[in-house]
């Protein structure tokens, strides 16, 4: 394994102070965060291909089974009213 040599001194002073808070090594102290980053990475990309995937589920479902209209005439001025909006 490649050795990571921290010469940048508030990475260093971070990578300490988080080594002691978890009594480890720098060096476990590092490897812990960047595995909760990682997984923190791959549950928001896992959510947003959940996400992407109902957005289409519902486009795709609303295509083939299309609402049907009410047949009732919405009362523009009514609910302009109810957000005290001028009439035009």
């Amino acid at each position: 394994m490649g050795r990571i040599e921290l010469r940048d001194e508030l990475l260093t002073r971070q990578a300490s102070r988080l080594a002691e808070r978890l009594g480890t090594s720098e060096e476990e102290a590092i490897a812990k965060a960047l595995d909760a980053l990682e997984e923190s990475l791959n549950k928001a990309a896992a959510s947003k291909r959940t996400a992407q995937s109902m957005t289409e589920w519902i486009l795709e479902r609303r295509k083939r089974f299309p609402l049907k209209p009410t047949g009732l005439v919405a009362d523009k001025a009514f609910y302009d009213s109810l957000n005290d909006e001028d009439e035009d």
